[in-house]
């Protein structure tokens, strides 16, 4: 028979970390585009606001050039038009001044240029300083746009507003777009290259930490055997038929996990047994047995506070209930003894018979299977005997009594494949 295809548990759950990590990147990402925006807002206005600064500054030099405190508004207005419409009006890439409006330090209109219109609308003061308190300050107008933008000029004890409009190319819109993609595009790589570091450090945190775990398990198996030496291989062997078992029967992983770590720690109440008791090489008195069955108990009192091992805790407590409730020591009853425990009361017996004790030898395949299902119904859930009759003659050739290296070396490559 095909050995059961090996699932790896851990490998699920790095898939699960990755997509997580990935939701975590693009939700990121997402929250962090109107930041972007207003960055590039803020960036884009910047420049904008530096070209009409340098363009008002040639404007102010000619302006103060030529007047004096009795120049009348038809001056300005003369000033103005005169400079919008010659070359000192000079073109900075994609923008130059078109229209200028002159105030005083009490913002007092003193002149303005009237240049720009459509039908009865007229580009005014106003106009431009609701344009600059909007949110993107560019006005859309007849194909073209203009950038609004307002600076300060003084000379002397004389003080002026200037509020102008920039005609800008639709590169503006572009410059401004791309501006905004440029940073949403850094931030995504960076928050996407902080979250692949962050993966692959919860990889390797949860590898050393699964190590040490699995580390654990098996030290507590080892602790046991040197109270029972027939205890550690016993452990790795029901532990391979246990694994073996659940995959067959498609088990998830979490029930996988809680067979192995179960399977290695059922036994581990019997630290608590007397020596007089546990290594008698005779039959068991009835005081003695009840001695026995104390381990159980004495399991789940060690492993109750475990916030790892407690995974395999339902076969410390109930390995020994029978299907039919003469089982110890609560004396549970059918479906009511959870399921990884039923499984592994199967496998459990089934080592026990194929393998060679103190005081008995190993039995073959054939009598081990007449064992098992004659307790059909009785000791063990008939349906998980008729599902593992499919894998026992695979089981029972490859590892019944066997206590060599090769037992070891399938444990940890199982443990290897299933936490690796």
């Amino acid at each position: 028979m095909e050995l059961p295809v090996k699932r790896n548990g851990y490998t699920k759950a790095r898939i699960g970390l990755l997509y997580r990590t990935i939701v975590v990147a693009i939700v990121t990402s997402i929250l962090v585009t109107p930041l972007a925006i207003s960055v590039s807002y803020v960036y884009s206005k910047a420049r904008y606001e530096r070209i009409i600064d340098r363009q008002i500054a040639d404007f102010s030099n000619i302006l103060f050039s030529n007047i004096t405190p009795a120049t009348s508004r038809e001056i300005y207005q003369y000033i103005i038009q005169n400079y919008l419409e010659s070359k000192n009006a000079l073109k900075y890439g994609d923008a130059h001044l078109s229209y200028i409006a002159l105030t005083d330090e009490f913002d007092q209109e003193i002149a303005q240029n009237d240049l720009i219109k459509k039908g009865d609308r007229v580009f005014n003061r106003q106009s431009i300083k609701s344009c600059i308190d909007s949110y993107v300050p560019i006005i859309s107008y007849d194909g073209d746009r203009y950038f609004c933008a307002r600076t300060s000029i003084v000379s002397g004890h004389r003080h002026y507003n200037v509020y102008g409009l920039l005609l800008v190319s639709d590169g503006v819109i572009a410059d401004f777009i791309n501006n905004a993609l440029a940073i949403c595009a850094l931030t995504s790589f960076a928050v996407i290259m902080v979250s692949i570091f962050q993966y692959y450090v919860s990889i390797k945190i949860g590898r050393t930490l699964i190590k040490a775990n699995v580390k654990t398990l098996l030290l507590l198996g080892n602790t046991i055997a040197l109270r029972d030496n027939d205890t550690f291989h016993h452990n790795l062997r029901v532990m391979i038929y246990s694994y073996y078992f659940g995959a067959i029967i498609d088990l998830p992983d979490h029930a996988i996990n809680e067979l192995i770590s179960g399977a290695l720690l059922h036994d581990i109440g019997k630290i608590g047994i007397p020596d007089a008791v546990l290594q008698k090489p005779g039959r068991l008195t009835a005081e003695e047995f009840e001695i026995i069955k104390g381990h159980v108990t004495l399991g789940e009192q060690i492993m109750i506070n475990s916030n790892w091992t407690d995974a395999g805790i339902d076969v410390i407590k109930f390995h020994h209930e029978k299907f039919d409730g003469t089982g110890y020591p609560n004396q549970c009853k059918g479906l009511a003894i959870p399921l990884i425990a039923r499984i592994f009361a199967i496998v459990d017996v089934f080592d026990a018979i194929s393998s060679a004790r103190p005081y008995k030898e190993a039995r073959s395949y054939e009598s081990t299977m007449a064992s098992i299902l004659s307790s059909r119904g009785q000791h063990f859930d008939p349906d998980l005997v008729d599902r593992f009759i499919d894998i026992s003659r695979m089981l029972y050739d490859k590892y019944a009594n066997r206590n060599d290296d090769e037992i070891v070396n399938e444990a940890n490559r199982i443990l290897n494949v299933y936490y690796g």
